[in-house]
């Protein structure tokens, strides 16, 4: 078996959470459904199954890379923002 079919099976809340953010568009209803899904017609609906498939694999092949980059962009930043705020408080 491919290492990357236990991965992705490991992943499934990852998965789960971007297909809904993606499709559904969570809490603020802007997602892939807005623009006519039920419209779509066979060949447009399995294009673009197969296409969000397949980015659901690449984003879990890349994932730690990109755990990684969320990590540097966002939580550094609010750490630093709290710990000004702490020596702040402090003086």
């Amino acid at each position: 078996m491919p290492g990357l079919i236990p991965r992705i099976g490991s992943e499934t809340l990852t998965i789960y959470s971007v297909h809904y953010i993606l499709l559904w568009g969570t809490w603020f209803g802007i997602g892939i459904n807005m623009f006519g899904s039920k419209t779509w017609g066979p060949w447009a609906s399995g294009i673009g199954a197969a296409l969000f498939v397949t980015a659901f694999v690449v984003l879990i092949k890349y994932i730690e890379p990109i755990r990684v980059w969320i990590e540097a962009s966002i939580k550094q930043p609010v750490r630093s923002y709290y710990r000004l705020i702490r020596l702040k408080v402090r003086a």
